[in-house]
């Protein structure tokens, strides 16, 4: 064995270790940060279709896009989601930069972009909407990273309960679009800060009453005043409790049960089925009102989440500001999108080029392979194309791409001025004029956007 060049492997989870010349490297140091992953092949197909029905959809209600940084002061979190918050207390990856500013890597939108808004200066109403990655540190699970990324609007400047209504039917019209089923929107009020100060103390008289037998984050929220998240807890000891605790509705001011009620007639009137669920919280401090969830019923997790939070952007050191937003949880959406559908609708057409031919001819050939792919792309169509490989390898290539159709142009072809098209599915051949395909792949193209 040459000195320098030895490999040594060691199974079962210990640490492997490579050399190459005189360096060692340590392998396992390379794989990804728990609770962190890699998007790769069908998964990411799957994050880009979502981004591109839900871009669409948040154009076509009038929203601009933004992108704000993913590292942020501590501040722009700490002041809006509550210092005894889990986010706040437990989850944030938090650290110090050279000159001491304490930083964080951003565990959610809403706050950055009313810090954007207020820093520059927009004019009011503003709809806005984004896509990026967030972290917090949690257990990892299923629906659960440490980072995961969330496409979500905001829409700033309004009160009127009808942005309340448009916010969710956007929501469902998003699962809808994605063919995303058996999920249930889920909505409450949180009502305004009159309401919340009585449904606060009724509940603190109520859960002390219990503090014996309540978990023990429970009774840490109960002691820091951070009664109303007892209502999402998902400890088993907890939630017998809950159930019988007092509900938010008997405890509503007469303007905060005219809201709810009309946003809830306003989502009957367009046909949007909900569910009123008063044990409905969300877990950061700035919402206020209308609150809801778009419920996976098969797994039990919020694929959308969102509601009003008018007091945020003056909490942050703006104007008084209504908001009302959502946002989607990408890799929730992923896992229900249909991985059959989406091959159907985005599969790419293979062009393989022959090689069996004169040095002459097989340059015409590859030309106009090429002339063909690029004819394709222009119309938006995937296509794979190597013609530098053996056609065997081409073959196997398109067969791996999932290639739906392939197109085989040898010297027969260019010199009758047809392709050989290939069904891959069915192992059909035929010789067809190339507009011919633009039949299909103008097929292909309105399944795309009907999916």
């Amino acid at each position: 064995m040459k000195r320098g060049i030895c490999r040594l492997v060691i199974s079962g989870g210990f640490a492997s270790r490579t050399w190459v010349g005189r360096r060692a490297y340590a392998t396992s140091a390379l794989k990804p940060v728990r609770g962190m992953h890699d998007v790769v092949g069908l998964e990411m197909q799957k994050r880009d279709h979502v981004l591109r029905i839900a871009n669409a959809l948040a154009a076509s209600y009038g929203f601009q896009p933004i992108s704000t940084p993913i590292v942020e002061l501590e501040a722009v979190f700490a002041r809006t989601l509550g210092e005894d918050s889990d986010v706040i207390s437990k989850e944030m990856y938090t650290f110090e930069d050279r000159t001491g500013n304490k930083l964080v890597l951003r565990p959610e939108f809403t706050a950055s972009v009313a810090r954007c808004l207020i820093n520059k200066h927009y004019s009011i109403p503003k709809k806005v909407f984004y896509f990026g990655p967030a972290f917090r540190y949690e257990r990892p699970q299923k629906g659960r990273r440490r980072q995961f990324h969330q496409f979500g609007i905001e829409q700033f400047g309004t009160e009127h309960f009808l942005s309340d209504v448009h916010a969710m039917e956007m929501a469902v019209l998003l699962v809808e679009k994605l063919r995303i089923e058996n999920t249930m929107l889920e909505v409450n009020s949180l009502g305004d800060k009159e309401t919340r100060m009585s449904y606060r103390r009724a509940l603190e008289i109520y859960f002390s009453k219990y503090d014996k037998v309540l978990s023990s984050t429970s009774v840490e929220r109960l002691r820091r005043g951070s009664v109303l998240r007892i209502l999402d807890s998902k400890e088993e000891e907890d939630q017998v409790l809950v159930a019988n605790a007092p509900e938010v509705t008997d405890y509503m001011t007469k303007a905060s049960k005219e809201r709810l009620d009309r946003v809830l007639e306003g989502l009957t009137a367009i046909g949007v089925r909900y569910r009123l669920n008063p044990r409905l919280v969300r877990g950061l401090d700035y919402y206020n009102d209308t609150c809801f969830e778009l419920v996976d019923s098969s797994s039990g997790l919020a694929l959308i989440a969102g509601g009003r939070y008018d007091a945020l952007v003056k909490q942050m050191g703006g104007r008084p500001t209504p908001g009302v937003g959502w946002a989607a949880g990408i890799e929730r959406l992923i896992d229900c999108v249909s991985d059959s559908l989406l091959k159907v609708a985005r599969r790419p057409i293979g062009v393989v080029a022959v090689s069996e031919a004169s040095e002459e001819v097989l340059d015409l050939i590859r030309r106009k392979s090429l002339s063909l792919a690029q004819e394709l792309r222009k119309l938006g169509v995937p296509v794979v194309v190597d013609c530098m490989k053996s056609v065997a390898k081409q073959f196997r290539a398109a067969s791996k791409e999932s290639c739906k159709w392939v197109i085989v142009v040898g010297a027969r072809e260019v010199e009758r001025e047809v392709i050989l098209l290939k069904d891959m599915d069915s192992g059909e051949e035929r010789l067809t004029e190339f507009e011919n395909v633009m039949a299909l792949v103008r097929d292909q193209n309105a399944a795309s956007k009907n999916f």
